[in-house]
């Protein structure tokens, strides 16, 4: 049945004559990152390069921060070398730039299409099974509970979000997403973990995690 659907004539119309109609309200995505995004393209980016490579570049980033986790935090009990954590957060802000990048080399280059924003959303939503397992790592999560619930946390919403446009035909991102914020939030976790270790996430009170930074912050 999802073969025929696919093969239908009703759904080749359809692929045909869709545009992507939405807009992210985020202030860090208008003032900082879609120019970034923007003067990337048009600096470094070869008119020759298909949007869905700009795509599969970043997303094979995460792939390789999936494997590295799996490697040496399997469980989510064992703490990574602090270049990892590091490694992770780079990652997703360099995934979140190219992500943002493909849209507009697509524009650029006159190849926008329905397929090729079913590839950029379909790595999306791989890529929030990624960012569980990620942030997972660098918690030590080895709670069943906590774990489940830094699951629904990303999916809920992104399978709220794509219903809806399904509905609408829009896709509206409010001021505070996870595309953007959520991911920034995500990469500076990582980045604490990286510097301070995991376990400071497992430190039971505020002023354990003073004493902790204090000497950290003293040092820079």
């Amino acid at each position: 049945m999802p073969y025929y659907y696919l093969k239908s004539r009703e759904s080749q119309e359809a692929l045909r004559n869709y545009k992507y109609s939405g807009s992210d309200e985020s202030y860090i995505y208008k003032y900082v990152l879609s120019p970034l995004a923007a003067y990337l393209v048009d600096t470094i980016i070869p008119s020759t390069m298909a949007p869905n490579t700009v795509t599969m570049i970043g997303f094979s980033f995460m792939i390789l921060t999936y494997v590295l986790s799996i490697i040496y935090c399997p469980t989510y009990d064992t703490e990574a070398p602090s270049w990892l954590y590091i490694f992770f957060g780079v990652s997703i802000l360099f995934y979140q730039t190219l992500d943002n990048m493909d849209g507009k080399q697509a524009r650029k280059t006159g190849t926008s299409s329905a397929m090729g924003l079913l590839f950029d959303h379909g790595c999306d939503a791989i890529n929030v099974a990624f960012g569980v397992h990620i942030v997972a790592s660098a918690f030590l999560c080895d709670s069943n509970l906590l774990l489940s619930l830094i699951f629904l946390a990303p999916s809920l919403p992104f399978f709220i979000g794509t219903w809806e446009q399904y509905f609408t035909h829009y896709l509206l991102l409010p001021e505070i997403n996870g595309p953007t914020e959520g991911l920034i939030g995500l990469a500076c976790i990582c980045f604490v973990s990286g510097v301070l270790g995991p376990s400071f996430w497992k430190l039971t009170t505020f002023y354990d995690a003073l004493v902790k930074v204090a000497p950290v912050i003293g040092t820079y």
